[in-house]
């Protein structure tokens, strides 16, 4: 069997042979190639119904044994498998899989795991056989899927572990068949994924033998070497970026961008130009969108000269407005390529406009791709190839260090588009003809399958705590309760960061630092050009961990709360991909201060959790205490003091450093009259250009350090200043500002704005009308409309703390 590395990477292949196999050092067995040799009986390749067959497979999409097709699935309870096509590397084999004992129910809107016990077999003639199974798949990885296979009866793979590094896992096991029938079982493994079986005739028998290429969780008297290969990249490529929008929801649904290529893309909060829809995000007018850099896109277009660019989006009726959907372009006007909307067509132009090909845009959610090779350029609708055209001279992509990927618009703001976008996928290669014209309207946005629960530890910790109470005591959070339009707004939310892939600081190339550039270019003006990779990943994180932790605790699912540790694991645990906590003396440390405590807050929601193993609860402990130290030890003022003072507060509760806590507390009587006047004026933010802002944000910070103090035996709420004044005046000071249309307006201080709901932590009043419950805030609610989300730390608080009833 001749031996292939089917990614386009280095992959470390670990061989191990079992006490029947012959002594010595083993060879290293990769996967079987994708063609059919003389002597393989049958190769059946595990793929749902209606996509490409490899070449020299035949396809089993999950159907019930038929002895006319010779092979298929003993179904115990009925029920067909449910497969799966990743469509993320380059091989068809290894993109696909179906599930063998599980299935995926939705109930409620929420996905749900259950047994669904299925063997498999296949009809041959009585003999020796050689029997290769892969397991696995190329996306989802977890340590409670644990792959398990037995070939009548001969264990093929005990309980394999498969991850990023090594997603498929390739068992070899010779078999003996006296009954005409090959059977394939899936016995004490635990949501295995079968992806390929080869079954090879072979000569003489009485012998046992077992290969596998990864090592199971336990293994017995075995050796193993390890080798190394690599193959230049293919021309299909891999991901650089892939952008899925969740219902309903500011969240991303899906960034599965590897590194070294991670997030680019960023819908930021600092443009009026685009909303939250079903299905996607809309854009309106203005900057559609607030661009990060692009640099890692253009480097490998610049060492390619290949892309696939596809869109799945709804361009409007004929008379919306025309406008640029995606473009990698720069401030100069130069662009590597671009969507537009141009009257009743879709556009693509490559090459700053030096080739362009159009095609009508039909009504509804369409899919449209881009293909560049070299110097053929190619542009697909709805699973059609359009057109095919050739440019002069080289590849017609640039490279240029000002380039942005941006999306409704370009860097400069103009060109802006009105309509919707529901996915956005671009790799470094060329997607094969057959895979494009399997494209349809359809997003596909549901390849995400939910995280399965798992049972690693005890329900708590070692001191049997299953919550700290960092920012809600016990009590209060099992008794929340909210309108079903705040239930609805929550579950969305967390429903759409069960899709989202691990995110850390390692992928910005700077290691375990905080590493991002200044956001402004002078007060107030945002610098768009700015690296903010950091920044933007923890802001995304912070805000979607409260979300799952609160999903968890509503319902119980242990899906919500299994993607959370996969999420804290890597950002905070992991010595791979943590961040380690520290703070410098830049402004720029208001990044850290404002997305940290929301990380810990969700860690605390899901602490009961029994997926939790003993380990990563002592490791996290130990790293919210490192980074309650490295705050307390900050150096600030105005609001990024604060805030920095929220931070330790949250940090120092999770981590038990009450001397810290004390520390906090203290000082918080001083702090009234250094920031807030007699009147409610936040007396440090009215200096700004965004005072307004500032002044709601600073506020913000103060409640979240006011909420912990509460948590903790302390009233901050009741603290006076020598005037008289507290957090109460300053909120009714600013109320009746935000209660108007344009709050901005009869503001007596600079407010450049607007204020966007996305932007503004008007949410915080949500908080203050609970802690302040003879004040009237219902004029800011009727301006800003329930529920509100509080995306600094507190998240869904129309959930959490509203007065609103069920």
């Amino acid at each position: 069997m001749v031996l292939r590395n089917l990614f386009a990477c280095s992959i470390a292949v670990v061989t191990l042979m079992s006490t029947a196999a012959t002594p010595g050092a083993p060879a290293a067995v990769e996967l079987p190639e994708t063609r059919l040799a003389a002597d393989v009986a049958l190769r059946v390749n595990f793929q749902p119904s209606g996509v490409v067959v490899p070449s020299g497979w035949v396809a089993d999409s999950g159907e019930a044994f038929s002895g006319g097709r010779g092979f298929g699935w003993v179904l115990l309870d009925g029920l067909s498998r449910q497969c799966g096509d990743r469509d993320r590397v380059v091989d068809q084999v290894w993109d696909t899989f179906c599930h063998a004992t599980t299935r995926y129910e939705r109930v409620g809107g929420v996905w749900r795991a259950v047994d669904s016990p299925a063997s498999w077999r296949a009809v041959v003639p009585d003999g020796v056989y050689r029997v290769t199974v892969l397991v696995g798949e190329s996306l989802a990885h977890s340590s409670s899927i644990a792959h398990s296979v037995q070939v009548e009866g001969v264990v093929v793979h005990d309980r394999v572990l498969t991850s990023s590094a090594v997603p498929v896992v390739s068992g070899t096991v010779d078999v003996v068949v006296s009954d005409g029938l090959l059977d394939m079982t899936f016995d004490g493994g635990s949501k295995t994924k079968v992806v390929a079986v080869e079954i090879e005739s072979i000569d003489g028998g009485g012998t046992t033998t077992t290969t596998t290429t990864a090592a199971p969780t336990t293994t017995t008297t075995s050796t193993s070497t390890t080798t190394t290969t690599s193959t230049p990249p293919s021309p299909e490529g891999s991901p650089i970026a892939e952008y899925g929008f969740g219902e309903g929801s500011d969240v991303f649904a899906s960034d599965s961008a590897p590194v070294p290529f991670p997030n680019d893309l960023f819908f930021g909060y600092y443009g009026p130009g685009w909303m939250w829809t079903n299905g996607g995000v809309a854009f309106e007018s203005g900057v559609a969108a607030t661009p990060g850099p692009a640099s890692r896109l253009t480097s490998r277009l610049a060492e390619t000269g290949r892309t696939t660019v596809e869109v799945w989006l709804d361009p409007g009726p004929p008379d919306q407005d025309d406008g640029v959907v995606v473009a990698l372009a720069d401030t100069a006007g130069s662009y590597s390529f671009m969507l537009l909307r141009e009257g009743p067509n879709l556009v693509w132009r490559v090459g700053s406009g030096s080739s362009q090909i159009a095609a009508p845009a039909g009504a509804g959610t369409q899919h449209t791709a881009l293909v560049v090779d070299g110097q053929t350029i190619e542009m697909w609708l709805n699973g059609s190839l359009i057109d095919s055209v050739t440019a002069a001279g080289q590849s017609p992509l640039i490279s240029s260090e000002l380039a942005r990927l941006t999306v409704g618009g370009l860097v400069d703001g103009t060109q802006s588009w009105v309509g919707d976008i529901d996915h956005l996928r671009i790799t470094d290669g060329v997607t094969p003809a057959d895979r494009l014209a399997t494209r349809t309207a359809q997003s596909p946005s549901d390849l995400c399958l939910p995280p399965v629960a798992a049972v690693r530890g005890g329900a708590g910790d070692a001191d049997g705590r299953t919550y700290r109470g960092v920012l809600l005591p016990e009590a209060e959070m099992l008794a929340a309760s909210a309108s079903s339009a705040a239930v609805d707004d929550l579950m969305s939310r967390a429903q759409a960061m069960l899709c989202q892939s691990p995110l850390s600081v390692v992928a910005n190339g700077g290691g375990n630092t905080w590493n991002t550039d200044s956001a402004y270019t002078s007060d107030g003006i945002f610098d768009d050009l700015a690296d903010r990779h950091d920044y933007r990943a923890a802001e995304r994180l912070s805000r979607g961990l409260v979300s799952l932790g609160w999903a968890y605790r509503r319902t119980g699912d242990g899906a919500y709360a299994e993607k959370a540790l996969q999420l804290i694991d890597a950002w905070a645990i992991d010595p791979q991909t943590r961040w380690v906590p520290a703070v410098s003396d830049t402004s720029r440390d208001i990044e850290i201060y404002i997305t940290q405590p929301g990380i810990i807050y969700g860690a605390d929601l899901i602490w009961s959790y029994p997926g939790w193993t003993p380990q990563q609860r002592s490791d996290f402990e130990q790293w919210a205490e490192r980074a309650a130290v490295a705050f307390a030890a900050g150096d600030a003022d105005a609001n990024i003091d604060s805030w920095r003072m929220a931070a330790s507060a949250v940090a120092a509760a999770f981590a038990g450093r009450t001397d810290l806590l004390d520390d906090v507390f203290n000082r918080y009587g001083t702090l009234i009259d250094e920031r807030i006047s007699s009147t409610g004026v936040m007396s440090t933010e009215i200096d700004r250009t965004r005072s307004l802002f500032y002044s709601v944000f600073h506020i913000s910070a103060l409640t979240t350090l006011a909420e912990v103090a509460r948590s903790h035996g302390t009233d901050l709420y009741a603290a006076t200043g020598s005037s008289g004044q507290s957090l109460r005046t300053a909120f009714d000071y600013v109320a009746p500002f935000l209660a108007q249309a344009d709050p901005a307006a009869q503001w007596p201080y600079e407010e450049i704005g607007p204020l966007w709901p996305q932007d503004t932590p008007i949410a915080v009043f949500e908080v203050a009308s609970v802690r302040y419950p003879d004040a009237d805030y219902s004029a800011v609610f009727d301006r800003w409309e329930r529920p509100l989300f509080q995306r600094v730390v507190l998240g869904p608080v129309t959930f959490s703390h509203s007065t609103l009833g069920p």
